[in-house]
């Protein structure tokens, strides 16, 4: 079975999905059938540019505010959580 999937390098709730696809494919175990997994590019904000921003800045200015950047960060708080950037760029970089 053929899956394709649009993913941003630096969204957090892509990580979250791709490490659950990955544990869902894995719980069908060896009688599943062959799955063919084809990753493709996806900008969440075309308009960036290369400049890091913030991250809490750049979440607070997308999602209305630190308040709500807060409720939506502490929902990816935890072991398996991607690792915390102080700022992000286009270029998908972690800084």
């Amino acid at each position: 079975m053929r899956v394709d999937i649009w993913s941003d390098v630096v969204c957090p709730w892509c990580w979250i999905g791709k490490r659950r696809l990955q544990r869902g494919i894995a719980l069908l175990g060896t009688d599943a059938p062959p799955i063919d997994l084809h990753w493709h590019p996806y900008q969440l904000d075309p308009e960036a540019d290369a400049t890091p921003v913030p991250l809490r800045e750049a979440y607070a200015r997308k999602f209305g505010g630190a308040r709500r950047t807060a409720e939506l960060l502490a929902g990816t708080s935890g072991p398996r959580a991607p690792r915390a950037c102080r700022s992000i760029s286009t270029a998908g970089r972690c800084a």
